[in-house]
């Protein structure tokens, strides 16, 4: 609804659901057409590397969905 009213529309994850690349394509590919950016939060605190997998295939998704 915001996208359709002219808004800029973006998310903010943990990206959970990035659990590979292919995976996050699948979660993403139906928002392309809406979402304009998307943010990922990953710390030490919830995973064991500073950036987590499932951020870098979250990102990796959205630079392929052009979303950054």
């Amino acid at each position: 609804m915001a996208a359709q009213a002219g808004f800029r529309v973006g998310i903010v994850s943990n990206a959970y659901w990035g659990t590979s690349l292919d995976d996050a394509l699948e979660w993403l590919q139906p928002l392309a057409p809406w979402v304009q950016d998307l943010s990922v939060s990953s710390d030490l605190f919830h995973y064991s590397d500073k950036i987590s997998q499932q951020a870098s295939n979250a990102a990796a998704a959205a630079q392929q969905l052009a979303f950054l």
